[in-house]
């Protein structure tokens, strides 16, 4: 049997989860500070959201964002409102699909560009919002994250891997993790692999063997005259 989806919640735990009961606005946390950030993936891949304050970045490194600013910090609410004010203004997003920042990664400009591109945006933001009142607005502040991840030579192309079967078996050395993605050195190639996709499997050491039980699309740098295609190991 192939395991093709990624969620690592049954539905019941799903909705008692108390992070997506947040995200569908299904309760309020009124406990918490939290904070309003504004994270670049790449060229017009702009994304607003909200964490609290108190788990510092760790929400922009699970989401793989490349490089962020705060803009404001207040009450759950109020920094809600926040961003989906920005949204519907539509000077950022408030979700970018996994694929479109992976294809990101081939195009990323040096560091002096990135941050440059955030400042501009922080600017932009600020010039035409009216902002709720009750945010403490915050200076923008650039932080760089592609070190984190070790992104900073992709390989030209990977397997990304899209279903595993009961019996696979993925053997490699981790070179760069981003966000949920790990991308690992295999006999076969590099792997991208959503570690969704595993969870609960079996980690550990073992020696070097072919990639097996996994279905993958090939993905190719833009620009080499070749498609993605599938291909079965």
């Amino acid at each position: 049997m192939a395991v093709d989806g990624t969620d690592t919640q049954c539905a019941s735990c799903a909705r008692a989860d108390r992070g997506r009961q947040l995200a569908r606005d299904a309760v309020v946390d009124v406990g918490r500070t939290y904070a309003l950030y504004l994270a670049w993936f790449g060229s017009g891949l702009l994304k607003v959201g909200l964490t609290a304050a108190e788990r510092g970045r760790d929400r922009l490194l699970e989401q793989g964002a490349i490089t962020y600013t705060l803009l404001a910090t207040g009450p759950y609410t109020t920094v809600r409102r926040a961003e989906h004010v920005i949204s519907r203004a539509e000077l950022a997003r408030e979700r970018i699909s996994g694929n479109l920042k992976i294809r990101a990664w081939w195009e990323l400009p040096p560091r002096a560009e990135r941050e440059e591109a955030i400042r501009t945006a922080y600017d932009r933001l600020h010039s035409r919002l009216q902002w709720p009142e009750g945010l403490a607005l915050t200076a923008c502040a650039p932080v760089d994250q592609v070190d984190d991840f070790a992104l900073a030579m992709p390989p030209d192309d990977f397997g990304l891997v899209t279903k595993v079967q009961a019996a696979a078996e993925l053997v490699g050395e981790v070179t760069s993790l981003v966000g949920r993605y790990v991308l690992l050195d295999s006999l076969s190639g590099p792997m991208l692999v959503d570690m969704r996709r595993i969870a609960g499997w079996l980690v550990g050491h073992s020696q070097g063997t072919e990639p097996t039980g996994l279905e993958i699309t090939r993905w190719t740098r833009p620009g080499d005259g070749q498609d993605d295609q599938p291909a079965l190991f």
